[in-house]
């Protein structure tokens, strides 16, 4: 009883909730138990109802361009040495786009339940056989089409360990994906997300990770070429120091520079991407022109709500910005930006040119 309470107390300073959720929290612990257990089965299930293969197509493809663009923008510095291009282009070559759903579903078997057994019994079961599973998997080696999540759990990822990124079915799902509107908000919305789980390769920590068959780009570069990552590091962070989140709260900036990394990162190579489409895709309309759509979807895809109490926690524990800085912070920087609006000194987004240190560029 006592846990139960401190679980329910937690779960509503988490979601936002001021009433007693105490039946809620034990329909969310049956559910998670059983989504834990029996998650291919699942999984099958809500592929199966959820997510088509047109979907899966559409949002492959967009990821392959938006990787392409990737490649470019390396392949284009001018302050990185040809081995570490190559060293770059190899990690990059290599990465796998997995969409939606697993191509080959894990075999799992199934627990030993009946109906002879009585609730505690069964449990045990199926706790028994997931450990066993869970032990399993301890000596198979990981390819890059290993699934490190499911698809009927919202989420996008970068797997270090694989050199992958993930999209599940149930992230790529309305109103949070919505893959019918205009090529700007979608490159400006889903393909940041893409852009931003492909830099995490190349962010201060991936590009020193070692990933299957190859050492780390870290280990190619040469010393000017570390010196120069550093130097922008170091400068990024500086400038996340200075964003106060509430009075007297600030960023930190050697906390968060890698989703800072990852997040510039993926702007630029969601616009890249959405401009190598043609002009035909990149039309102005009566809500302003391609850039400055692809820009505000940016900022509605990350529109939230929360409390003063759930920033500081997320402060303290989550490494992304918080949501507010996380689009006004990030976009300030880009050079492509001012530009799309026109910004000037004196606007509230204006950031002088000196101050907008971007890595990849």
């Amino acid at each position: 009883v006592e846990f139960q309470k401190k679980f329910s107390n937690s779960g509503k300073a988490a979601m936002w909730v001021k009433e007693d959720r105490s039946k809620l929290d034990r329909d969310l612990a049956a559910i998670y138990f059983i989504e834990e257990h029996f998650f291919v089965t699942i999984g099958k299930r809500y592929v199966a109802e959820h997510f088509d293969d047109e979907s899966r197509v559409k949002v492959t493809q967009m990821a392959v361009r938006i990787k392409d663009a990737a490649g470019k923008r390396f392949r284009s510095l001018d302050w990185l040495s040809s081995q570490a291009k190559e060293a770059i282009i190899a990690k990059l070559d290599s990465m796998a786009i997995l969409v939606g759903y697993p191509d080959i579903w894990p075999e799992t078997g199934v627990p030993d339940v009946s109906e002879e057994k009585n609730l505690l019994e069964n449990l045990w079961s199926v706790i028994e056989w997931g450990f066993g599973y869970s032990i399993s998997q301890l000596n198979t080696r990981k390819t890059s089409d290993y699934w490190v999540t499911v698809p009927q759990k919202h989420g996008a990822c970068y797997a270090q360990a694989t050199n992958s990124i993930c999209l599940t079915a149930a992230y790529l799902q309305k109103p949070y994906v919505d893959l019918t509107q205009d090529l700007p908000s979608l490159y400006g919305s889903l393909g940041v997300t893409i852009g931003h789980e492909i830099m995490h390769a190349f962010d201060d920590y991936g590009i020193r990770n070692n990933y299957i068959g190859s050492g780390s780009v870290w280990d190619a570069m040469t010393p000017e070429d570390r010196q120069e990552f550093d130097r922008r590091r170091e400068e990024i962070v500086r400038m996340i120091n200075g964003i106060e989140i509430l009075p007297g709260l600030f960023a930190k900036g050697n906390f968060s520079v890698g989703e800072v990394l990852a997040d510039q990162g993926g702007l630029l190579l969601a616009y890249d991407a959405l401009h190598s489409l043609g002009e035909d895709s990149c039309c102005d309309t009566e809500e302003g022109t391609a850039d400055q759509l692809f820009f505000l979807a940016f900022a509605h895809f990350h529109a939230a709500y929360e409390s003063e109490e759930v920033i500081r926690r997320r402060v303290a524990k989550d490494t992304h910005l918080r949501e507010e800085q996380r689009v006004s912070f990030t976009i300030s920087t880009l050079d492509e930006f001012h530009q799309a609006f026109g910004t000037k000194e004196g606007d509230r987004m204006w950031r002088p040119e000196s101050e907008r240190v971007v890595m990849w560029k």
